[in-house]
C-alpha cells in the first residue's frame, strides 16, 4: 500500500518545507513508485505512491483542486466508483483517480462523505475556504493512520516511524498500552508510544485551530436479522455479496496473485475470482498467465491435499 504524511501547525504558523520531506522519507519504502510533498502555510502532506489500479497509474498525490479550494493526501481504493460517478458528476474512467472521488465526495457531503464510500481508504483533506483538515479511515480499518495531536500540532502518518525525528513529541514509552499487551487486553488507539494513538476503524475526524472532533461513522449493529423466505434465497444472496465483493478487488493494474492456506475461506475467494476472470477473458480477453497463486504448507493434511490438488483443478499458475 501507499503511505501518506502530514503536518499541521494550529499555532497558525508556516510549516518548514523540509519537516514534511523528513517525514516522508521515512516511509520511502512505500512508494517505489513515486514521492511527492506539498507545502503550504500551516499545512503540509506527504505521499509515497505504490501503484495498485489502473487508475493510480495516473494519479499524483497530494494533490490540489484548485477552483474547490481543497487539497488531498489518500491511501485509497474506492469500490463504489461507478455508483458514486453519476452523483459527483465525474465519469468512471481510467484517468480518474479514487483520491478524486474522495475530493469530490468531500464537496458535495462535507463531513459525511465518508458514509458514501466504499472500499479501503485512510485520507486527509486540507479545506481552504473553512481552514481545517478532515480525514476518515475505512470502515473495517484496512488502511491505518497514527497520529500526535497537541494545540500547537497535528501530525499524521501511516506509521509511526516520522514520528522519531520530531522533537515536539515525547519519545516515551505507553506504560498502559504495554501493561494492556501483557494482559492480552485490546485497545486499538493505543500504541506503545505516549501520545502517539492510531485512529480507529469507521473513524472521522475535523481538526482546526481551535477545535477538534473525532466521531464514529458506522459500526457494525450486532442485533441486525435478514430474514428470507428459503434457504435457496440465503445461498443466492451471500453468492451476490461475496461475488460483488471480490469482482472490486480485482482491479489492478498488474498480474493478480492470492496466498493461499488451504482452508475453505482462501479456496472459496479464488474459486469465484476465477469464475469471475473467465468472464471478463470473454469480455476483456485477459488471459489466464493473470492470475498466480502462492500456497502456504500447513501440517492439517488435509489442507496440504487441497493445496496441492486446487491449483490443478482451477488450472491455474502456482508456487508451493
Amino acid at each position: 500500500m501507499s503511505g501518506i504524511t502530514g503536518i499541521f501547525r494550529r499555532d497558525g504558523r508556516d510549516v518548514d518545507p523540509e519537516d514534511i520531506k523528513k517525514m516522508n522519507e521515512k516511509i520511502a519504502h512505500r512508494g517505489p513508485d513515486g514521492s511527492r510533498t506539498w507545502c503550504e502555510g500551516p499545512v503540509a502532506f506527504g505521499h509515497q505512491m505504490l501503484h495498485t489500479t489502473p487508475e493510480s497509474l495516473h494519479e499524483e498525490l497530494p494533490f490540489e483542486d484548485k477552483e474547490s479550494g481543497l487539497v488531498i493526501t489518500a491511501d485509497a481504493r474506492i469500490d463504489n466508483r461507478k455508483e458514486l460517478a453519476p452523483t459527483l458528476g465525474i465519469e468512471d474512467k481510467e484517468h480518474v483517480s479514487d483520491s478524486y472521488f474522495i475530493l469530490k465526495a468531500y464537496e458535495k457531503w462535507g463531513d459525511k462523505c465518508p458514509e458514501e464510500l466504499l472500499g479501503d481508504f485512510a485520507f486527509v483533506i486540507w479545506d481552504k475556504n473553512s481552514e481545517k483538515l478532515f480525514g476518515a479511515l475505512d470502515h473495517v480499518g484496512v488502511k491505518p493512520l497514527y497520529y500526535f495531536l497537541s494545540k500547537t500540532y497535528f501530525f499524521f502518518s501511516t506509521e509511526i516511524k516520522p514520528f522519531f525525528d520530531l522533537s515536539e513529541i515525547p519519545h516515551k514509552l505507553n506504560q498502559k498500552a504495554l501493561l494492556f499487551y501483557l494482559m492480552d487486553v485490546y485497545d486499538n488507539e493505543l500504541t506503545f508510544y505516549e501520545d502517539i494513538y492510531s485512529f480507529s476503524p469507521a473513524n472521522s475526524f475535523s481538526i482546526d485551530y481551535n477545535h477538534n472532533e473525532i466521531i464514529k461513522y458506522w459500526e457494525l449493529n450486532p442485533n441486525a436479522q435478514l430474514v428470507m423466505d428459503s434457504e435457496e434465497d440465503y445461498i443466492k444472496t451471500f453468492r451476490s455479496i461475496f461475488s460483488t465483493s471480490i469482482n472490486c478487488r480485482l482491479r489492478s493494474a498488474y498480474p493478480i496473485g492470492f496466498q493461499l492456506s488451504g482452508g475453505l475461506d482462501s479456496s472459496s475467494i479464488v474459486c469465484m475470482a476465477k469464475e469471475i476472470m473467465n468472464k471478463k477473458k470473454i469480455q476483456v480477453l485477459i488471459p489466464s498467465t493473470h492470475f498466480h497463486m502462492f500456497l502456504m504448507s500447513l501440517l492439517n493434511v488435509m489442507n496440504v491435499i487441497i493445496l496441492k490438488r486446487l491449483p490443478i483443478w482451477m488450472e491455474l499458475n502456482h508456487t508451493l
